[in-house]
Parts: C-alpha cells; sequence; structure tokens
C-alpha cells in the first residue's frame, strides 16, 4: 500500500488526464454531429435559394409572356390589326372579326383583303408577332410589287 501511495500524484494525475480526453472526446463527437447537421442545413438552404431565383426568373419569363398578348378585350385584336397596318401604310378596306371562346384565352379570327405593295405586307405580317398574332393563310394573287391580297389572321386574347 505504501508503495502505491508513493505513485498517488501521478495516478490522480494519469485519472485527471483519462477523464479530460474522455470529456474532450465527448464534446468533439457531439461539436462534430453538429457541425454536420449545420452542413447539411446550408445545402438544403442554398438549394432552396437556388430555387428562388428558378422562381424569380421563372415568374419573369411568364410576366414577359404574358405581357405579349392582348387582354381582357377582343376588339383590341381588331385595334392592333388596324394601328400595325396604318404603320406598314397598307389600307384595309375589309376587316371581319370572330372569336371562339376558350376556357382561359378567347382565339379570335380576322380576315382581310386589301390591295398593298409585297414588302409592306411582309412587314405588316412580321409586325404582328410583336403580340403573337399570326398569318394563318393568305392568298396573294398579281404582278409587280402591288398584289391583292386575302389573308387569314388568328390571335390570342387572355380573359
Amino acid at each position: 500500500m505504501k508503495e502505491i501511495l508513493r505513485y498517488k500524484n501521478i495516478i490522480v494525475g494519469l485519472g485527471i488526464v483519462i477523464l479530460s480526453v474522455l470529456l474532450i472526446r465527448s464534446i468533439h463527437s457531439h461539436y462534430s454531429s453538429e457541425l454536420k447537421r449545420l452542413v447539411k442545413e446550408e445545402a438544403k438552404i442554398e438549394e432552396t435559394r437556388k430555387t428562388i431565383a428558378q422562381w424569380t426568373q421563372l415568374n419573369g419569363k411568364y410576366n414577359q409572356f404574358k405581357n405579349s398578348f392582348l387582354k381582357e378585350d377582343t376588339l383590341l385584336v381588331k385595334k392592333f390589326i388596324e394601328e400595325k397596318a396604318r404603320a406598314s401604310k397598307i389600307q384595309l378596306p375589309s376587316l371581319r372579326l370572330s372569336r371562339l371562346d376558350k376556357k382561359f384565352y378567347w382565339e379570335v379570327k380576322v380576315k382581310i383583303q386589301t390591295n398593298c405593295d409585297y414588302n409592306d405586307f411582309v412587314g405588316f405580317v412580321n409586325s404582328l408577332a410583336e403580340r403573337n398574332i399570326e398569318v394563318v393563310s393568305a392568298t396573294l394573287s398579281g404582278t409587280g410589287t402591288q398584289v391583292a391580297i386575302s389573308a387569314d389572321i388568328k390571335g390570342v386574347v387572355l380573359k
């Protein structure tokens, strides 16, 4: 026993070191798992940020696409076509409008007849694309640059 008492300080010191190592290992394990959890949470947050950025970008594209259509009044298609015809130096003596009711929009069909320069008509057709209005069919007759045109035009008006 006397021999053990002689090494009492060393044994106590060794016990304290062992307890300290166990305590430090426990603390390290706890904070290691906490760090892993935080890294996973940070990855989720980053993924959420990317998703929000994508949604924002899609919302902008949606608004831009939505604004390219005329809204609420089918006569706006007629006014738009007349405005673009005037800008293209085309007179429209005959313009007939009809609409087909769909669930979320109206499909507007317009029949026009005119005599004009071919190049002016091409410019007119290209200008209609601004509001997603397209020429479905066109019949051109005549010689030279002046042609008689009969065209079917289709557009969409959002409700």
